[in-house]
């Protein structure tokens, strides 16, 4: 134990806390967006713009890990959280749609600071518990608060309007300083252990070279392709279930309730297959939840009364069961150190819901929100495929390396 009395099991508790209540904020802007659009009148493209502003800094989180491996400055990334909840507090006060663009890509800020060195560091603790385990406490904080969010903003919303976002930012502007205070002695001892091990001079970059080299470009490729889909939907639906639900002549409550159910499962689905993956193989889990996602939503768009509970909790499970085992696919196959490697697992997961989100948009206001989330049920399949590609290039790999093995002479030859 170190001089601060910080136990691994205690930070990544912590740690999962913070990481619930940056995104927290992050699964209110949907429903937030939801309600300001009644009070701006804002289209749909709108809407998706504003949700593409939030993640448009996910860009930079490959800097922000670089910068914290260089400087060893984690705990101002982590502070990030904080930053997060400021931006859509503020989206919940703008006045105009370009005022809450600027809000949202303030919030945006704050999450792709705090993500890379979180992940790290969630990484790192793993060496005592296992890395399954210990991303799955981090990824299911984050989950747990994106998924609860609709649940008690929507009614919150409902009552007071888009600035009833004040009540659960005074909420957080008053635990969540606690929580980085006490976690700020956690991360001074266990992410700086993390970055020395990683730190292995004076041929650091020729390890990082073979990595890239012992990849492949078709591993590469599917793991990229399978990240944009996953992201894409998981992000579209997010941002539109809320209005889709209101366009459809229901309450905002009731919108926060059907989408928070979603998202609920989501979180419960990420932290099962984290834990699975230190069982089950990694592939087998995303695609077995890809492959369920497409009819998954289909029933789920198509359902009225219990059944938008039913089908949206079941996708909900599948939605995030492979979140985070691509997670740690990326941080070993990205080059970097741990921040730097987990920057860029994490920035192009949000870079992809980026683009799901602009490409929504864009449809929504072309040819209507409901076909644009059934379009969306298509993009799982391209995942799917991708698992193939990449179960066939591991296959390959194997049976090339084992025809490299020369039996051993025996005495008598």
């Amino acid at each position: 134990m170190s001089i601060h009395k910080v136990s691994a099991l205690l930070a990544i508790r912590l740690l999962a806390l913070v990481h619930f209540a940056n995104d927290f904020f992050a699964g209110s802007l949907g429903i937030l967006l939801a309600a300001q659009a009644e009070k701006l009148d804002l289209s749909n493209g709108q809407i998706g713009l504003i949700s593409t502003a939030y993640y448009a800094l996910s860009l930079f989180q490959p800097t922000f890990g670089w910068l914290v491996d260089r400087t060893g400055r984690a705990f101002l990334m982590v502070s990030g959280a904080f930053l997060t909840g400021v931006g859509i507090f503020l989206c919940g006060f703008a006045p105009s749609f370009g005022w809450i663009m600027l809000a949202a890509f303030f919030a945006g800020l704050g999450s792709a600071m705090f993500h890379p060195v979180g992940l790290a560091t969630a990484r790192h603790l793993g060496h005592e518990a296992g890395k399954g385990k210990t991303v799955a406490l981090f990824m299911l904080g984050g989950n747990s608060g994106y998924a609860i969010a609709p649940f008690i903003v929507g009614f919150i919303l409902e009552a007071n309007g888009p600035r009833g976002i004040v009540i659960p930012f005074l909420v957080s502007l008053l635990v969540v300083p606690y929580i980085l205070g006490r976690l700020r002695p956690a991360l001074s001892v266990q992410l700086i252990a993390a970055e020395k091990a990683v730190h292995i001079p004076p041929n650091t970059s020729s390890k990082r070279t073979t990595r890239w080299n012992k990849v492949g470009v078709w591993m590469l490729l599917a793991y990229l392709v399978m990240v944009l889909v996953r992201g894409t939907v998981d992000q579209v639906l997010g941002t539109y279930l809320p209005t889709y639900y209101e366009q459809s002549g229901r309450s905002l409550s009731f919108a926060g309730v059907a989408t928070g159910a979603v998202l609920f499962a989501s979180a419960v689905g990420s932290y099962a297959g984290s834990r699975l993956s230190d069982s089950i193989s990694r592939l087998l889990i995303i695609g077995v939840s890809l492959a369920l996602i497409p009819p998954l939503l289909l029933l789920l768009l198509g359902s009225n009364g219990v059944g938008i509970f039913i089908f949206g909790t079941v996708l909900g499970l599948m939605l995030k069961a492979s979140l985070p085992l691509l997670l740690m696919m990326g941080q070993e196959v990205f080059p970097g150190g741990a921040s730097g490697a987990s920057g860029l697992a994490f920035g192009w997961m949000f870079m992809s819901s980026t683009i799901g989100t602009f490409t929504a948009s864009v449809l929504s206001d072309a040819i209507g929100l409901k076909e644009t989330l059934q379009i969306m049920a298509i993009l799982p399949v391209f995942g799917v495929i991708m698992v193939l590609v990449m179960w066939n290039q591991t296959r390959t790999a194997t049976q090339r390396n084992m025809a490299e093995i020369q039996p051993a002479a025996s005495p008598g030859d």
